[in-house]
């Protein structure tokens, strides 16, 4: 896998929503959320694109196109013009 074909982005978790005070003071937690694209044209027998999600939630998310990282990814390719635009 070349780097011409592969994006990873790292999100901080946040503990905003954990009650009251938590986002006062400011713990740092390390905890994050890890975004894998991989353009695969050989392999692709479709022009959509997938999703794959691992981990806590995987059960919970949408894997369509309703999914806030599709719809992300898929305005920034537009911006960008892409090749992995789908």
């Amino acid at each position: 896998m070349t780097t011409e074909n592969y994006i990873k982005i790292y999100s901080p978790a946040t503990i905003a929503n954990m009650g009251p005070g938590f986002d006062c003071i400011g713990g740092a937690i390390d905890i994050w959320n890890e975004f894998e694209f991989i353009f695969q044209p050989d392999e692709c027998k479709t022009s959509e694109l997938e999703i794959k999600i691992n981990g806590e939630g995987k059960n919970n998310l949408p894997l369509d196109k309703s999914n806030l990282v599709y719809k992300a990814f898929s305005i920034h390719s537009k911006c960008y013009k892409s090749k992995f635009q789908k």
